[in-house]
C-alpha cells in the first residue's frame, strides 16, 4: 500500500508540471492562433496569455508579419523562343490565419509553388524585350496573378519582384551584334545628318559667292596663300578663277610666268606671291605694252 501510495505521488508530481507547461501558451504581438477542441476549430485567437486544456484543446499557430522568400532559377521560354533562365523574390502576409491554416497543407511551401506557375505562364505571353526593359510591369501582372490564387488561402502578395535573368552564351553574343549594329545604324544617321547640315550650309555658301565674282577670286587668293604657307613646291591655279574678275586668262599668265622664272633662277623651293606683288602683277596685265 505505502508503495502504491509513493508511485501515485511520483505520477503525479511528473504530470502536473506537464499540464501546467501544455495548458499556459504565450502569443507575441505578430502571431495568430486557432484554438480547436478534439480537433474542431473553435475560433481565432490573438497575442496575450492563453490557457488551454491538454489533450483536449490544441492550439496552432502562425507569423503575420511579412515574410519575404526566393524563387529558385528556373528555365522558361518567352513568347518570342527565347530560352531563359529567371529567379524572383516573392513576400507575402496572412490576412485569414483560419483560411491559412485550415485551406492548405502548407502554405509556406505552396506559394513558391504556385510563383513559379504564374511566373513560367507570365513569362511565356511577353517577347525577350518586356522581360528586359519593362520588368516593372511584368512583376505587377504576376502579383495580380498569385495574389488571386493566395487570396483563397488567406495570403496577401505584398510584392513580386524579378531579380536574375540569365541567357545561354549564344544569346549573349547574337544580343551583343544585334545591339552593336543598332549602334553602328545610329551613328551613319548621325553622320548623315550632319552632311545633309554640311551640304546646305556649303549650297548657301556657293549662292553668295556666285552673286560676287570678286568674293570668290579673294577667297581663292587666299587659300593659295595658305597653301603657300604649308612649304609646297607647286601651286596650281584654276584657268577659270581668272575670268571672274572679267579679264581674260592670258592676261595674267605673263606675270606668273615671269614670277616663276625669278624665282626658279634665285634657287627657291617655295613659290609664294605677297599682296602687293599679286597687286602689281595684275597693274601690269592691264596696262597696255609700249611698241
Amino acid at each position: 500500500m505505502i508503495l502504491l501510495t509513493a508511485a501515485l505521488y511520483l505520477l503525479a508530481a511528473a504530470i502536473v508540471p506537464w499540464v501546467l507547461w501544455s495548458s499556459v501558451n504565450v502569443l507575441f504581438e505578430y502571431e495568430r492562433a486557432t484554438l480547436h477542441t478534439f480537433g474542431k476549430y473553435r475560433k481565432t485567437v490573438g497575442p496575450g496569455l492563453r490557457i488551454i486544456v491538454p489533450l483536449v484543446q490544441t492550439l496552432r499557430r502562425a507569423d503575420t508579419r511579412i515574410t519575404v522568400m526566393k524563387i529558385p532559377p528556373q528555365d522558361l521560354i518567352s513568347m518570342d523562343n527565347v530560352s531563359v533562365k529567371v529567379a524572383a523574390i516573392v513576400s507575402y502576409r496572412i490576412k485569414d490565419v483560419k483560411d491559412a491554416l485550415l485551406g492548405v497543407s502548407d502554405y509556406s511551401r505552396a506559394i513558391p509553388q504556385e510563383a513559379q506557375a504564374v511566373l513560367r505562364a507570365t513569362v511565356g505571353e511577353h517577347p525577350i524585350d518586356d522581360l528586359l526593359s519593362n520588368q516593372d510591369k511584368i512583376n505587377e501582372e504576376i502579383q495580380i496573378k498569385l495574389d488571386t490564387h493566395t487570396s483563397e488561402w488567406g495570403i496577401q502578395i505584398d510584392r513580386i519582384e524579378i531579380t536574375r535573368v540569365d541567357f545561354s552564351e549564344g544569346m549573349i553574343r547574337a544580343m551583343a551584334q544585334e545591339a552593336e549594329a543598332a549602334r553602328s545604324a545610329r551613328a551613319r544617321k548621325i553622320i548623315a545628318s550632319g552632311e545633309r547640315e554640311a551640304a546646305k550650309e556649303l549650297a548657301q555658301a556657293a549662292e553668295l559667292l556666285g552673286q560676287n565674282p570678286a568674293a570668290l577670286t579673294l577667297r581663292t587668293l587666299s587659300t593659295m596663300a595658305e597653301i603657300g604657307r604649308e612649304h609646297n613646291t607647286m601651286i596650281i591655279v584654276p584657268v577659270d578663277q581668272s575670268h571672274m574678275m572679267g579679264r581674260p586668262a592670258s592676261s595674267l599668265i605673263e606675270p606668273v610666268a615671269s614670277a616663276v622664272s625669278t624665282a626658279v633662277a634665285k634657287g627657291a623651293t617655295r613659290l609664294s606671291m605677297t599682296d602687293a606683288e599679286m597687286e602689281k602683277a595684275e597693274k601690269a596685265s592691264i596696262s597696255p605694252k609700249k611698241s
